[in-house]
């Protein structure tokens, strides 16, 4: 996969961080139902058939970060983003290290213009020790805001790793060969028999699902590197959303105002307006949620839902808080989406 999709996001308005986040959040344990593979944990099984984790950090932004060491032995934050196409390291994280290229690889270190593509010849998360991973060299900077990282985990690197990331335990897991066909089926079986249900995912563009929203039917990036779920500012009148609104107006006004922020891409993207709406219905898969809040923004500005582009389809963003809170383990490799079972509602 080759996305130049870059994505990350700051909302800089806190009833609208309320609304999208923490609402959410707040239910998560009361939703998932134990998490157990028949013998033991999902995480003994998965370990006894080859798979590594690697445990996302304990911090208080709404994505999800790996720490790193390269080369130079300096720590580096990664981001660990499905909704990034190519591996990626600033400027400074990627000095030092050798120019690549798939055909010829470079014995020098990069720079200047040979510093479009270097390998990183090791790189260890946190105990999980890997060779040889390409990466892209990028200016990972954004208007007003300081990144709290320096580097990105993008498609490429899950698809090489035949990764699995469990969105509710916060971990990512990696195998160094390819899983036989025995192992995929006995994973398989393992998941559903422990109440998981799967869902088809597509790598056309992005890692996307088919979901319904409305009654309509809607395709959505599963993006873990996103704040909070989107959805492109073209689909509110095509779903029936209308904009949420505070339940006080402004000073010298009886109209409430409509509860909205910004959102900070990285790069060139910059910053655009981003609204809160609500669906009163949404499905994925046999999954119904009531409890999604959407912000509403120009999602063209990232490459999606524009016309005529390889993104066109895409019409929104499901983030890592929401996958989450629904017990979402992700198969790279096997494109699926797999969705603990959830307890009934009181």
């Amino acid at each position: 996969m080759s996305i130049s999709f870059q994505y990350c996001t700051r909302v800089r308005n806190w009833r609208v961080l309320i609304l999208l986040t923490i609402a959410a959040l707040s239910v998560r344990d009361q939703t998932i139902a134990a998490d157990a593979a028949p013998g033991g944990t999902l995480e003994d099984y998965l370990k006894k058939i080859g798979y590594e984790p690697i445990p996302f950090e304990q911090t208080d932004h709404a994505q999800d970060f790996v720490e790193g060491v390269l080369n130079d032995h300096r720590k580096h934050r990664f981001l660990v983003d499905t909704g990034w196409g190519m591996t990626a390291l600033s400027k400074s994280a990627a000095k030092g290290l050798k120019s690549y290229d798939s055909k010829h690889p470079k014995q020098e270190p990069a720079t200047g213009a040979d510093a479009e593509m270097v390998l990183m010849e090791k790189v260890t998360l946190d105990k999980v020790q890997l060779i040889n991973q390409p990466a892209r060299v990028e200016d990972l900077r954004a208007d007003y805001i300081r990144l709290p990282f320096d580097a990105v985990l993008g498609c490429d690197f899950f698809f090489r790793n035949f990764c699995l990331i469990d969105c509710y335990k916060r971990r990512l897991y990696v195998h160094r060969t390819k899983p036989s066909t025995e192992q995929i089926k006995a994973l398989d079986e393992t998941l559903r028999l422990s109440g998981f249900a799967d869902i088809p995912v597509d790598s056309r563009f992005l890692l996307t699902v088919q979901a319904d929203i409305n009654g309509q039917p809607v395709c959505l990036g599963l993006d873990t590197g996103a704040a909070f779920d989107e959805l492109d500012d073209s689909q509110l009148d095509s779903l029936g959303l209308t904009i949420l609104r505070s339940e006080q107006a402004s000073t010298g006004s009886h109209i409430a105002d409509e509860i909205g922020g910004n959102v900070i891409g990285v790069g060139s993207i910059g910053g655009h307006k981003v609204k809160a709406t609500h669906p009163t219905n949404f499905r994925l898969g046999q999954r119904q949620w009531n409890n999604l809040y959407f912000g509403v923004t120009d999602l063209k500005a990232w490459g999606l839902a524009k016309p005529g582009t390889e993104g066109e389809a895409v019409k929104g963003l499901l983030c890592q808080s929401t996958l989450e809170m629904h017990g979402a383990l992700i198969d790279v490799a096997q494109l699926k989406l797999w969705l603990r079972p959830e307890k009934p509602t009181r």
